[in-house]
């Protein structure tokens, strides 16, 4: 996800600062090779520290910026008998543009396949609303109306009120491919897999890069099988195993799809994917969340609940691998989504995450993680220069 964040950066500056469009592809590749120049000195340069605040003091600052709330990641809801195959859940905020694609999308799939559309308006103050209302009277399709409770709120609402075997999350300005619900569905009742990821296409700025998976079938022994792959769109889950776990709640935090690894791919068992693309992942919405997605500390409060939840929760817990994600996830995601405040923030967001990452254990050298252990090294030893290069490369 990094990466593809830092591609999406780089080609959506030379769209808006390069005119003639025959030069775009030189542009582009003289950025990435200055991104890996930038990389290269990282590795090799001799780091000064500079002084940084005691813990109190980083978190009473950070907190007079954005107050914490407590977050929670369960919920008490009663978990409903299956009455469909599948449930796709579709947050809709101001994606009037988009959603008819989307909605039209999924209607013409394979009508014997057992589904439901349940669509959350979350607040929308454009014509989403209206758009739905044309799609209303259709029994495959339930519109849930809410005020505004950003993505995890949508989400959240729609898990409550699906009852497929299955789940399905798609985003509002994305659609999919004919025949995928098909596709997925039979893979997951040969293969009972508790999740089946679908390949996709990457649509944006005229580029299309598709990301094809393996079709393959797997028993998990813990390791669940893709590095960066803590989106919850474009897969199959079991809704069983959503059945104690939501969505960050209070909402507003953005990557809130990070929670996946710790509290859904930790009960995956059995794993599949398909290399049929099934989802076309759009990035030309500018008011997306990848678009939009800076300014928000609740993010750093929400891998600090998250650790400490599984700290103390009876079935979840750390592994390697998830010691792996909460590295990544407190350097490069809050990086991005605080890394316009500039450093004298970011020095104390660097020293909370040093507090949340060692009150767990969980900052270890691993041998060949060359990148993994310099971002460790860095916070043992207080670096934070080397912790803000590193991170916005892994």
């Amino acid at each position: 996800m990094i990466r593809r964040y830092l591609d999406e950066r780089i080609y959506s500056r030379v769209t808006n600062f390069v005119p003639w469009s025959f030069l775009r592809p030189v542009a582009a590749k003289c950025l990435f090779g200055a991104e890996h120049l930038a990389l290269a000195g990282a590795l090799w340069k001799k780091w000064g520290k500079v002084p940084l605040n005691d813990l109190e003091t980083a978190r009473s600052n950070l907190e007079k910026i954005q107050p914490r709330q407590a977050i929670l990641f369960t919920t008490n809801k009663p978990f409903q008998a299956s009455v469909y195959d599948l449930s796709v859940i579709v947050p809709a905020y101001n994606v009037e543009a988009y959603i008819e694609r989307c909605l039209d999308s999924l209607l013409s799939q394979r009508q014997d396949t057992s589904y439901e559309i349940i669509v959350v308006n979350d607040g929308s103050t454009d014509d989403t609303a209206r758009i739905l209302q044309k799609y209303a009277t259709l029994s495959s399709i339930k519109i849930i109306s809410q005020h505004n409770r950003g993505v995890s709120g949508a989400r959240n609402t729609g898990l409550d009120a699906a009852v497929g075997q299955y789940i399905f999350f798609l985003d509002a300005d994305d659609f999919v491919e004919p025949g995928s619900f098909a596709i997925l569905l039979d893979k997951a009742f040969v293969t009972d897999a508790d999740i089946v990821d679908g390949s996709w296409r990457y649509i944006a700025n005229k580029r299309i890069t598709p990301q094809i998976y393996p079709d393959r079938s797997l028993k998990l022994s813990g390791i669940y099988p893709l590095w960066h792959n803590d989106y919850a769109w474009g897969k199959l889950m079991k809704r069983t195993l959503w059945k104690r776990v939501r969505f960050p709640d209070p909402e507003g935090a953005i990557f809130e799809e990070s929670i996946l690894p710790y509290l859904i791919h930790a009960q995956c068992a059995s794993y599949a994917s398909v290399a049929n693309i099934v989802v076309n992942y759009c990035g030309d919405n500018p008011h997306s969340i990848t678009r939009t997605m800076r300014g928000n500390l609740k993010t750093l409060w929400m891998f600090n609940d998250l650790f400490d939840f599984l700290a103390h929760d009876e079935k979840l817990s750390f592994t390697d691998q998830l010691s792996d994600w909460a590295i990544v996830h407190c350097s490069a995601m809050l990086l991005i989504a605080m890394g316009h405040f500039g450093d004298d923030i970011l020095h104390d967001v660097f020293v909370v995450a040093k507090d949340i990452l060692s009150r767990h254990n969980l900052l270890r050298e691993k041998p060949g993680r060359k990148y993994l252990n310099g971002i460790v090294r860095a916070f043992c030893e207080s670096d934070f220069a080397a912790w803000k290069t590193l991170a916005r490369y892994y």
